[in-house]
């Protein structure tokens, strides 16, 4: 995409800014989300993994200033969700939101691939159903453990719409985040139990595909994969097909 001006507004007023499976920004990002909160203030969803500053410039590319992040909401402590976060906090003073249970796993600094990461001032630890203003709108936490003890999501009503930022804790056609030893199901399980009451219109995962109508089918897929025996858990394209065409009545 080098020398193409990208403009990725999902709804009015939030754009995604980086995303690995795009090549938008750095490949090694996370999909970043930005809303703008007005009156210059800027909120991220997510920081990117930090090795360049592609998110940076991306963000300026839109028309806005770095300078006026006011906030970046982490949705987990993994490595690519938050290694821009020192950064950005350098270049705007802005606050860092993580769930308290990240903590612990920040100051465990065990990351892959020999990367070494400073992940800046947590500024606020946060809770289940903790309530977080960005301008004119309000962002409810979700804890959903599952993939990491410390993952949330972060719900709201936007332009009409019940939007939902799952981080990797749900992906499009029922896809979960990446599965390790630490990995427990059952929380998982209970989490999306959760995801699945919103009836949310708009996913905007971690990874993956942006969706932006009945969403809630995507939850409720992954939530019936998750329920049902082993080998249904494990994302094969046969399977994600079939869904596919029996929602379009094959």
């Amino acid at each position: 995409m080098k020398g193409m001006k990208v403009r990725f507004e999902v709804l009015e007023g939030l754009f995604l800014v980086a995303g690995g499976l795009y090549h938008y920004t750095n490949p090694c990002n996370c999909n970043v989300y930005l809303i703008d909160g007005g009156a210059g203030s800027l909120t991220l969803i997510d920081s990117g993994a930090g090795i360049d500053d592609s998110l940076i410039k991306s963000i300026e590319k839109l028309g806005f200033n770095p300078k006026n992040i006011k906030m970046i909401i982490n949705t987990h402590t993994h490595w690519d969700h938050i290694g821009g976060n020192k950064r950005l906090q350098e270049i705007s003073g802005c606050k860092i939101a993580i769930h308290e249970n990240g903590i612990s796993l920040l100051e465990r600094e065990q990351w892959p691939h020999g990367l070494k990461i400073e992940v800046g001032r947590v500024d606020i630890k946060l809770k289940d159903n903790d309530r977080i203003n960005v301008g004119n709108c309000e962002i409810k936490v979700i804890h959903t453990p599952g993939h990491s003890p410390d993952s949330i999501c972060l719900f709201m009503e936007y332009k009409g719409r019940r939007v939902l930022f799952s981080g990797d804790t749900a992906q499009a056609w029922g896809q979960l985040g990446v599965m390790d030893i630490e990995t427990d199901f059952k929380a998982y399980k209970k989490s999306l139990e959760k995801l699945a009451n919103l009836r949310i219109d708009v996913l905007l995962p971690g990874h993956g595909l942006v969706i932006v109508s009945d969403a809630h089918e995507h939850i409720n897929f992954l939530l019936k994969k998750l329920s049902e025996k082993w080998g249904d858990v494990i994302p094969f394209p046969q399977q994600e097909l079939k869904y596919i065409l029996s929602k379009w009545g094959y």
